[in-house]
């Protein structure tokens, strides 16, 4: 892995031309979270369940980083989470 930056608060990574994005932050940016309890927890069943439906590896946990064009692709359904 290349050297982790941090860039408007989101870890980050090049390698080989693609950017890779640090998955537990781009999900609480796109609201995946479930903050009825007091404490925001990210909605991590909901995230790999969009995973799994994009064909992405749905083996992923905080520390994961995503391939940027997969951002994107989670992006277009982080408004239409059901909270």
């Amino acid at each position: 892995m290349n050297e982790i930056m941090n860039i408007k608060g989101i870890e980050c990574y090049e390698k080989g031309g693609i950017v890779y994005l640090k998955l537990e932050t781009v999900a609480r940016g796109l609201g995946f979270i479930d903050s009825s309890k007091e404490v925001e927890y990210v909605r991590w069943n909901t995230v790999r369940q969009y995973l799994r439906d994009m064909g992405f590896s749905q083996e992923v946990a905080k520390e994961t980083f995503i391939p940027e064009n997969i951002f994107y692709r989670l992006a277009m359904n982080g408004n239409t989470v059901r909270r």
